[in-house]
């Protein structure tokens, strides 16, 4: 059980980048749904690097689990940068 949840935060961390990027691509047309002005899309990716950040200092991993956390985030970051969706 407990190489499952590994296995699902390490694909969690991937997805929470590549929404991070998409989020970031896209943020024109999110902040004209969201909010008033468009340029304001640009705070969605912040908050959810912001949170990413907050959970990973709160986390009680060893610091090469989450130098791993990290990496598993940045390789969704540059997939998500990569895919045009």
């Amino acid at each position: 059980m407990s190489k499952l949840y590994i296995a699902l935060t390490d694909i969690w961390h991937m997805v929470l980048g590549f929404i991070t990027a998409q989020s970031a691509k896209h943020s024109d047309h999110i902040g004209r749904l969201l909010f008033i002005y468009p340029w304001l899309g640009i705070i969605i990716p912040f908050i959810i690097i912001i949170t990413f950040m907050v959970y990973q200092s709160l986390d009680d991993d060893d610091p090469i689990e989450r130098a791993a956390d990290l990496i598993e985030y940045s390789i969704g970051m540059i997939i998500g940068s990569v895919i045009n969706i």
